[in-house]
């Protein structure tokens, strides 16, 4: 209704004022990295004393973020945007000043500030912590899916795990923070892990419960809007529409696709499902094949809509979701912080401190036995396996020794590495699964064995 008034303001205006200025650009949100649609951008004239004046000119950024406003005098303005973006963001309309002179077009452009530019600003007790791992900033919106509104009495909470070293023993701890909820429905969450994947929590008694994952920048910003949906409500209008896809980019053959909190299921066939009579809100859909991690997914779905998804799934392995490695001016540390980002991004299996298989091995060939693909024939000798035309040949893995090859063998590698001074394992079972710098038409599988260092 505001837009439409300001809109109609506009066109009065220039009827009265017919003039060839003209102010365009692009409005961007530099949190997500995309242009901002729907946007309104005001273009309000100054007075001499350089206060606005009641007259304000008014457009609406298209999916390209873009906009344009025509038929302004000439003068001294005052330019800025609103969008929900920035309540969720706790910002408000960050505006500039702009001087039209003769018949001319100016190009203005327009953003949200940077990740971390606003959790500086949001976060204002943790500005000395970039680099910790707890430097990251979730904000979004909490309502009812059905009205909108916001939801009183709710709770979001995140939560991680943290893998740390002191006093030369790595530990495990669990930490937890819960958001602060404004009267509108806007919530804030400080101190969050960064670069890894934190889970999620959103609850309110009489509602469905949002339970998935997030992901905020290292030392940045996410936003993340929730909408809940009330228990009594089953079923609604709204469809979703999958695609699930193995590391090789191959269509899953058969699985089963689902949305725990409704108890809603469809079968998964040559890579898609279908599950209609949703309600709309948001929900976590999961993927489950057999010899595959169920993985999950968070979405929105909207009333008389079908909203498409991509899902991708990665053999069984470890679950490494929600770590995140401490005391990162160890070298150990850096290796483990690694070792995740190649988790999130790849397949294998990967053995970290606490590990039941490095704990009970005697041999680092040993938790071959756990690894996802792998054969396991002797302490010297395990196998990969190999893809395509090539099934029937054998798989003799490459070893790295803490990133660089080792040529002389498994038996060797046993011998050289006791298990006390092992740090972390990665087991890559087949080509598609190694990473892209190890890639080689030689190699059909790798086993990478690091060790502890100070």
């Amino acid at each position: 209704m505001l837009a439409c008034c300001l809109l109609a303001s506009v066109a009065a205006a220039q009827v009265l004022r017919p003039s060839a200025h003209v102010v365009r650009g692009i409005v961007f949100d530099s949190v997500t990295r995309t242009p901002l649609a729907g946007a309104i951008v005001q273009v309000t004239p100054l007075d001499s004393g350089s206060q606005p004046t009641a007259r304000a000119y008014s457009a609406i950024s298209n999916d390209s973020g873009a906009f344009q406003l025509t038929g302004l005098p000439e003068g001294r303005f005052s330019i800025g945007f609103q969008h929900r973006a920035l309540g969720a963001l706790g910002l408000e309309s960050l505006r500039q000043v702009v001087e039209l002179k003769a018949d001319e077009i100016i190009t203005v452009n327009l953003a949200i500030p940077s990740g971390p530019a606003i959790r500086a600003r949001r976060c204002p007790g943790t500005a000395g912590t970039a680099g910790t791992g707890r430097d990251g900033l979730l904000a979004g919106f909490l309502l009812d899916a059905q009205t909108g509104q916001p939801l009183a009495g709710a709770s979001v909470e995140l939560q991680w795990l943290e893998i740390g070293l002191m006093r030369g023993k790595y530990t495990q701890a669990s930490h937890r923070v819960h958001a602060t909820i404004a009267a509108d429905g806007a919530y804030t969450a400080c101190g969050i892990a960064g670069g890894a994947p934190v889970g999620i929590l959103a609850t309110r008694s009489g509602y469905h419960d949002v339970s998935g994952e997030v992901e905020v920048p290292a030392g940045g910003t996410s936003r993340r809007d929730l909408h809940l949906v009330a228990s009594s409500i089953k079923v609604g209008t709204a469809t979703l529409v999958g695609r699930v896809l193995r590391a090789d980019s191959v269509p899953l053959a058969r699985g089963n696709a689902s949305i725990p909190e409704l108890g809603m299921e469809a079968d998964v066939v040559e890579g898609r499902f279908t599950m209609a009579a949703l309600p709309a809100g948001t929900w976590v859909a999961e993927v489950r094949g057999i010899g595959y991690s169920p993985q999950a997914l968070m979405v929105d779905l909207t009333d008389h809509a079908t909203t498409p998804v991509t899902i991708l799934v990665g053999e069984k392995a470890q679950t490494l979701e929600g770590v995140r490695v401490v005391a990162t001016t160890s070298a150990d540390a850096k290796t483990l912080d690694a070792l995740l980002q190649r988790r999130r991004t790849g397949g294998g299996t990967f053995f970290l401190p606490g590990s039941d298989a490095l704990a009970s091995a005697s041999v680092p060939a040993d938790v071959a036995r756990a690894a996802a693909g792998f054969q396991y024939i002797t302490d010297s000798h395990i196998e990969g396996r190999i893809l395509g035309s090539r099934l029937l040949q054998r798989c003799i893995p490459t070893i790295y020794l803490d990133g660089q090859i080792f040529t002389e063998g498994l038996r060797l590698l046993n011998t050289i590495v006791p298990m006390e001074q092992v740090l972390a394992i990665a087991a890559y079972p087949d080509v598609t699964s190694i990473p892209m710098e190890w890639r080689d038409p030689r190699t059909c599988a790798v086993f990478a064995v690091w060790r502890k260092r100070p």
